[in-house]
């Protein structure tokens, strides 16, 4: 991957990241996508924000946080949109649909409908932020009481 670093291949290297980090979450280990996650969101662009928020949210979802799955969620669903992408790709779809899955579940449907419209006017720079945090205390509130 040292051959990557640079200017010129940052979009590449980013999803190299992003690919690692959607295979240590289907291996079950959230750590390890967590820290390839980072580095695809160091590196990203609005060219990756969709795709790192799908799986963003997986990961969110994952460390119980369904608040900030939702949130990247429609952040996905409306950076999409705006670049008229259309459909997601199939890892990216099966990915939203697991963080989707879960942050239902735990949130139900009507603040998993509102924490996910908010997500659809967050800023590039606030996505990031949900997406990097790295502690508890980081994390603070995420829509809801008593729900990380």
């Amino acid at each position: 991957m040292a051959s990557l670093h640079g200017p010129r291949h940052r979009f590449q290297l980013s999803y190299v990241w992003l690919n690692l980090a959607a295979a240590w979450l289907v291996a079950g280990d959230p750590a390890e996508a967590g820290i390839a996650a980072g580095e695809a969101w160091s590196l990203s662009d609005e060219g990756t924000m969709p795709f790192l928020c799908d799986h963003g949210a997986w990961l969110e979802a994952v460390e119980a946080r369904p608040g900030d799955a939702a949130r990247l969620i429609g952040a996905a669903d409306a950076l999409r949109a705006a670049r008229s992408q259309g459909q997601r790709e199939l890892n990216e779809a099966r990915a939203a649909e697991r963080a989707q899955r879960m942050a239902h579940l735990r949130l139900g449907e009507p603040a998993f409908n509102r924490l996910r419209e908010e997500g659809r006017g967050l800023p590039p720079r606030e996505l990031r932020r949900i997406a990097l945090r790295a502690t508890e205390r980081e994390r603070g509130y995420n829509g809801l009481p008593g729900v990380s």
